[in-house]
């Protein structure tokens, strides 16, 4: 069992619980003190057994479940204010989910830090932007100190060198999010309008998006607000349908339930989830969102993280570079078969785009004899070639427009005579894994011009989740 997030108070000697049946329980004295004890109890699950020896070593003696105790427990479960648990949920593997939450002028904004809150606390990363109007109504340091990221205000960066800031936050996401979207959001969406930062990732995004009105109730039923919305579900976006709520345009004293709010935060979370659940989890694209991964996820949640080299692999490393060699792993991550590699007694050159990762790499390495390197293969600075290059999960996260630059990186990389060692997720996996998935045909038509393909294998991708989707094991000769 454990307790809910608690709808209860305390005064003088008596704690009073409200049920999610509306019905309020009061326990006074003695009976308030256990059921007090009961809830700071069952914050963490516990099992019927560890709620008696907990209670009766407060109470200095032997309590059994029949009395008191178990008829507190019943009023309790009665009320829900305490559930059984089936079973306690383990942290998801993988890199959590990435929203940007765009944030139009609509008072539904003051709502916005309790949201980002609900989102961050079921494992989805949260970048914001704002409208300037926005700002009325929510601090963006209240959302700045949730989120650790700065709120983006404007479509300019502030360093000329910096990526233009609606173009980032589109390609870094998952899913966007426009919570409120007022009539003025909407027509800008609607008709391509960037004039503000939160329209300008909407429109440019290549996710989805689903956006969240919220309008008086005369603006919501208006005709060029409908075509708007008309509009937007043709194009493509996710909109959801309007509640009834308070409108504050209207006097305190005036106000009624009307037609044109938001939903409730609680259910443009679970709308959110239920959006998320349906997208694959895609790869993070370009070095900063790989850098971000590394930084807010530990090794042994991602799902590619493996603490040995795949058998398979070890095999073909051994075939293939029997002496000592000169490797290069590319995408090197964790820098796993860099280390074993290295311990073989080669030359190892390990490169990845993530400069987090490449430092975690070097302290699992320690002293070991590697030269690590930042680096993307697709615009490479290393320079020489090696006998054997190794890429275990690179190149299938690369969108497939970067294919052909791929190719044409390891061609130059690989001396002739050469191996590639390649494994990629295979065409056969059933999951959508938002990545590219290859069979053994594709793997040479990629390559052939500059690679005669010498060995392709079923093979799988280990991982800390206990998943093992399928791959394709190749190995690769320069000609």
């Amino acid at each position: 069992m454990r307790a809910r997030l608690l709808r209860a108070w305390q005064r003088g000697d008596g704690i009073d619980v409200l049920g999610r049946d509306g019905l309020v329980r009061r326990f006074a004295g003695d009976s308030a003190r256990l059921v007090e004890a009961i809830l700071a109890y069952l914050v963490t699950p516990r099992s019927t057994a560890e709620i008696l020896a907990h209670l009766s070593e407060r109470a200095g003696r032997a309590l059994a479940l029949e009395g008191a105790v178990g008829e507190a427990l019943a009023i309790l479960e009665q009320a829900q204010a305490v559930v059984p648990v089936l079973e306690t949920p383990r942290p998801a593997s993988g890199p959590r989910r990435r929203l940007v939450l765009g944030i139009a002028g609509g008072i539904a904004s003051a709502f916005a830090p309790g949201l980002v809150q609900l989102l961050l606390g079921r494992g989805i990363d949260v970048r914001v932007a704002t409208t300037r109007n926005a700002l009325r109504f929510v601090s963006s340091l209240a959302l700045e100190a949730l989120t650790h990221n700065p709120v983006v205000t404007s479509l300019w960066p502030s360093d000329p060198r910096s990526p233009v800031p609606h173009l980032e936050l589109a390609t870094w996401a998952e899913l966007v999010v426009v919570h409120p979207a007022t009539a003025t959001s909407l027509s800008r969406i609607a008709r391509g309008d960037c004039d503000d930062v939160v329209s300008a990732t909407a429109v440019s995004a290549r996710v989805p998006v689903v956006l969240v009105p919220s309008m008086n109730e005369r603006m919501a039923r208006a005709p060029s607000v409908m075509r708007n919305l008309d509009q937007l579900r043709e194009d493509g976006f996710y909109v959801t349908l309007a509640s009834s709520g308070f409108e504050v345009a209207e006097r305190p004293d005036a106000r009624a339930p009307m037609f044109g709010t938001a939903p409730s935060i609680g259910d443009v979370a679970d709308i959110v989830s239920a959006v998320l659940a349906e997208i694959p989890t895609a790869p993070p694209s370009g070095a900063t969102a790989w850098d971000e991964v590394y930084r807010s996820t530990p090794l042994e949640r991602l799902a590619w993280f493996s603490e040995a080299v795949d058998d398979d692999i070890l095999d073909v490393l051994g075939r293939v570079a029997p002496r000592p060699c000169r490797v290069l792993d590319l995408g090197a991550g964790p820098g796993t078969l860099a280390i074993e590699a290295a311990r073989r007694g080669h030359g190892v050159v390990a490169t990845d785009v993530s400069p987090t990762a490449v430092e975690l790499a070097q302290r699992r390495a320690g002293p070991l004899p590697i030269a690590w390197l930042v680096d993307d293969v697709l615009e490479t600075r290393v320079r020489g070639r090696f006998e054997v290059v190794h890429d275990r999960g690179c190149l299938h996260v690369l969108p497939e427009s970067r294919h052909a630059a791929y190719a044409a990186a390891v061609g130059g990389l690989v001396e002739c005579g050469g191996s590639l060692v390649l494994k990629v997720h295979h065409a056969s996996e059933p999951a959508e894994l938002g990545t590219h998935k290859f069979t053994e045909q594709g793997i040479d038509e990629l390559l052939g011009q500059s690679f005669e393909l010498v060995e392709a294998r079923p093979s799988t991708f280990p991982g800390p989740d206990g998943r093992a989707p399928r791959a394709l094991l190749c190995v690769l000769r320069r000609r």
